[in-house]
């Protein structure tokens, strides 16, 4: 990696002109500009980019990645970004994490969730297990957060932690959650609508293409922390989630579609993005 190769803080001027600036100037057209959302994405990519490649913070998340992306329209200038509840791409040159997001491609590789899950995990349970439970807990979240976005009903789900809603039996109480949600004043929330979709049946793959990873990082370290031993100190979502960074290796990422999708795409273009 070239000491210039990660750019973070900038505004968006400022990052579409350095961007510019640094094109026009590679004659051989060989630098590959990726654009990502945030410092988790930055730690993330950082351990896999090649040397000539320089990473961007967006100056505005996941809308940051795209208004710069299409603006550029070019092969050279290209983002990656949560899928969330996006259809697809707005640009062939801006590429999805695997699942909902960053946190739950992590977590689903069983080799680096079940070395976390040893650490932080207070009792004898299968990994696998306890995964899919704590998807299944945050149904109601999962739902509200994918019409939410779907129906623009203008919910701030970041006011409301998953630690607002915990129960002692079932892990999250819907009842806590909706009314949370229905303090906020000027929504179109939709409480039928939601419950339409809490009685539909879930499979795995929708879990895991619908749980915000967010969510899954703070019920984890939740469950985590009641269940561990008395003299244990409590463990953090943000804790989890380096811990999941760190036991990602370049083989782990070799076996998602992130990283095969974007190995055609260099090929396809003969650019190099990834240092292996």
């Amino acid at each position: 990696m070239g000491s210039n190769s990660i750019r973070c803080g900038l505004d968006k001027d400022d990052i579409i002109s350095e961007i510019r600036l640094s094109k026009s100037a590679d004659i051989k057209k060989e630098n590959v500009y990726l654009v990502v959302e945030g410092p988790d994405d930055i730690r993330f990519f950082k351990k896999f980019i090649s040397k000539n490649l320089t990473l961007y913070e967006s100056f505005s998340g996941k809308m940051g990645v795209e208004e710069i992306v299409t603006l550029f329209n070019d092969k050279r200038v290209i983002g990656v970004r949560d899928k969330d509840y996006q259809n697809k791409p707005v640009s062939a040159y801006i590429f999805y994490y695997d699942y909902c997001c960053l946190e739950i491609m992590l977590a689903m590789n069983n080799d680096v969730f079940s070395s976390v899950f040893e650490e932080f995990y207070g009792e004898k349970k299968s990994f696998v297990d306890v995964r899919k439970h704590v998807m299944e807990a945050l149904k109601p979240y999962s739902a509200v957060r994918m019409l939410n976005e779907k129906r623009g009903w203008e919910i701030p789900l970041a006011a409301i932690p998953v630690t607002k809603c915990t129960d002692s039996t079932k892990l999250i109480s819907k009842e806590k959650f909706f009314q949370h949600v229905r303090k906020f004043p000027n929504t179109n929330f939709d409480e039928n609508a939601v419950e339409r979709e809490l009685n539909k049946v879930w499979s795995d793959e929708d879990l895991c293409m619908r749980t915000q990873g967010h969510d899954f990082l703070q019920l984890f370290a939740y469950i985590c922390n009641r269940n561990k031993l008395k003299a244990g100190k409590d463990v953090g979502d943000e804790c989890i989630a380096k811990c999941l960074r760190s036991s990602f290796n370049i083989e782990c990422l070799k076996k998602t579609m992130l990283y095969q999708s974007i190995k055609k795409f260099e090929d396809k273009k003969k650019l190099k993005i990834w240092a292996a």
